[in-house]
C-alpha cells in the first residue's frame, strides 16, 4: 500500500538492532489508543481525522525516524493497528452496487457530512492503484457511478492533504459530484420513492413543465445544477440579483439545454464554464448594450410585465468556453452532433452561444466585428 514501508515488518530485524527484543515494551501511547479505541472512534478517526492513506504515512514516517528497539515494536505494533483500522475501514465503505439515496447526503449538507460520504468509497483500493484513481479524478471523468465516487474522494483526499477546507470553486464541484451520484442511482435503481422528475429526464419531459419548481441545487443534467445557470455572467455577479426564473416551462428549458446539448459536448472535449446562463427581466434591466434578448434565448420562457415572452423563440441558452480548446472545433462538434438549436461563434477564444428549442432551427450563426466595433451575423450553411 502507498504510503508504508514493505520492509519494515515484524518479519524483519532493522539494522543496529539488539539481538533481543523485549516484546512486553509497552507501544507508544498514540498507536496504543488506537488499538484499544472503542469501535466508534475508530471510525472517526478514519473518517474524519486521518483516514487509511494519511494514517499510513503516520506510521511510515514515524517507523524512519525511530531506531533500535523502537524501530522494531513500531513495525510490530503498527501492523497490529493497521489491521484495526482496515476492518473499520471496510466496515464504513458501501459498494455502488448497495448504495442507496438514504446513504447520500442531501447535495446542501455540510461539508462534514460530505466528507463522510466520500470516505464510503476507497479509490485507492477500488482501482488497486493510487495512479489510476489520480487520473480519474484529475479528469473529472465522470461516466459511471464508481468514476464519480473515485472523483469525490479523491477531492475530499486532495484537500485534506492540503490540511485545509476547500475554496468556493473545490466546494462547488464537490455539490456537483453528490448531486450526480444522487442522479445516478436514482437512474440505475428501482426505488419506490423515486421522484418524477427522474423519471421524464429518462423518457420525456421533466414534470416541473407544469407547476414544480425545483431546487437551484437539484442538478440540471449530469454536470451541472440549476443554480449554475442562474448565479452566472459578470452582470449578475455584481449586482447579486436574484435573477430567479417564475416560469416553470424555464426550468424544464434549461434541464434540456443541459441534457441535449451540453452533456454531450462535456463527454466530448471536457469541462465546460459557463460565462453566462439564463437571464431574468430583472437581469435584463442590468445589462445596458451588446445583447439581443428578443433572439438569444437566454431568458428562455420569461415574460414581461404586459405578459409577452421576452423572447418568442422560447427555448434555453448559455454561453461557454472549454480551457485549451479551438471554440470552433467545439462548435462545429456540437452542429454536427446534438439537437442544438442555434450557435452563435464569435471567435475561436471566445465563448460559444449555444441554444436549444423545441423549434429546432439547427444554424450555425458566424459573427464577425468592424472597425467600429460593431458585430455582424453570417449564417453558415456548412461549418
Amino acid at each position: 500500500m502507498p504510503g508504508f514501508d514493505p520492509e519494515l515488518t515484524a518479519d524483519t530485524k532493522p539494522k543496529n538492532s539488539h539481538s533481543s527484543i523485549d516484546q512486553s515494551t509497552h507501544p507508544p501511547g498514540w498507536l496504543r489508543g488506537i488499538l484499544t479505541a472503542p469501535r466508534a472512534y475508530c471510525t472517526g478517526l478514519v473518517n474524519h481525522e486521518f483516514g487509511m492513506w494519511a494514517f499510513r504515512n503516520l506510521i511510515s514516517a514515524k517507523l524512519k525516524t525511530s531506531q533500535g528497539p523502537e524501530q522494531l515494536r513500531y513495525s510490530v505494533v503498527a501492523r497490529s493497528a493497521l489491521r484495526s483500522l482496515e476492518k473499520v475501514t471496510m466496515m464504513r465503505t458501501i459498494h455502488c452496487k448497495n448504495l442507496t439515496l438514504t446513504d447520500i447526503p442531501p447535495v446542501e449538507a455540510d461539508l462534514d457530512a460530505l466528507i463522510a460520504f466520500a470516505h464510503t468509497f476507497d479509490g485507492y483500493r477500488h482501482w488497486d492503484s493510487f495512479e489510476r484513481c489520480a487520473e480519474i479524478a484529475n479528469a473529472q471523468d465522470h461516466e459511471s457511478l464508481e468514476k464519480l465516487r473515485t472523483c469525490l474522494f479523491f477531492e475530499a483526499r486532495r484537500w485534506r492533504h492540503f490540511g485545509e477546507d476547500p475554496d468556493t470553486d473545490a466546494e462547488q464541484y464537490w455539490r456537483k459530484l453528490v448531486a450526480a451520484i444522487r442522479r445516478e442511482v436514482q437512474s440505475q435503481g428501482d426505488y419506490e420513492d423515486r421522484d418524477a422528475d427522474m423519471k421524464h429526464e429518462q423518457t420525456a419531459e421533466p414534470s416541473y413543465r407544469e407547476s414544480k419548481m425545483p431546487n437551484l441545487t437539484d442538478p440540471c443534467g449530469a454536470h451541472f445544477l440549476y443554480r449554475d445557470f442562474i448565479e452566472c455572467g459578470e452582470t449578475q455577479t455584481e449586482y447579486k440579483i436574484a435573477n430567479l426564473p417564475k416560469q416553470p416551462e424555464t426550468y424544464a428549458a434549461l434541464f434540456e439545454l443541459a441534457k441535449s446539448v451540453l452533456d454531450p459536448t462535456w463527454k466530448q472535449f471536457g469541462p465546460l464554464q459557463l460565462t453566462y446562463g439564463f437571464c431574468s427581466l430583472e437581469l435584463l434591466k442590468k445589462i445596458p448594450d451588446r445583447i439581443a434578448p428578443k433572439l438569444d434565448q437566454h431568458s428562455s420562457h420569461e415574460k414581461r410585465e404586459n405578459g409577452n415572452f421576452i423572447c418568442q423563440r422560447l427555448g434555453a441558452a448559455c454561453d461557454f468556453i472549454v480551457a485549451g480548446t479551438d471554440m470552433r472545433e467545439v462548435a462545429k462538434w456540437i452542429y454536427h452532433n446534438t439537437e442544438v438549436d442555434r450557435i452563435y461563434f464569435y471567435g475561436s477564444k471566445k465563448p460559444l452561444h449555444v441554444s436549444f428549442s423545441k423549434t429546432r432551427a439547427h444554424q450555425f450563426v458566424e459573427f464577425t466585428t468592424t472597425e467600429n466595433s460593431r458585430r455582424v451575423p453570417r449564417v453558415v450553411r456548412n461549418p
